[in-house]
């Protein structure tokens, strides 16, 4: 059970009582001039309503990496682990097509 402004929320997943809390201090939020700047990988997994016109004045969408992007950000995660002589960088960048760097192999 959780709570939410010191009140017990019977039934109510940890998830639901962050989106619920948000959703009721939003407009205090966006009257104070306060900036959200907000990132995520899995867009699909944001609540539409955050997302209901008016509520943000931009949303910018970054693709993910091309082939030369990911194999960059392999490098930068490879570059302090030994690799056998069969490992070709480039050919796993090839196959991880709309992989970002927070899908990649982590160091």
């Amino acid at each position: 059970m959780w709570q939410m402004n010191g009140r017990s929320c019977p039934g109510l997943h940890k998830s639901q009582a962050r989106r619920r809390a948000f959703s009721t201090h939003w407009c205090c939020l966006t009257r104070a001039g306060v900036l959200v700047l907000a990132a995520t990988n899995r867009p699909s997994a944001v609540d539409a309503a955050l997302l209901r016109p008016g509520r943000f004045d931009m949303l910018l969408y970054v693709p993910p990496p091309d082939a030369e992007g990911r194999l960059q950000t392999l490098g930068v995660h490879t570059r302090r682990m030994p690799l056998g002589p069969d490992v070709d960088l480039a050919d796993v960048a090839a196959a991880t097509d709309l992989y970002t760097g927070a899908a990649s192999i982590r160091s």
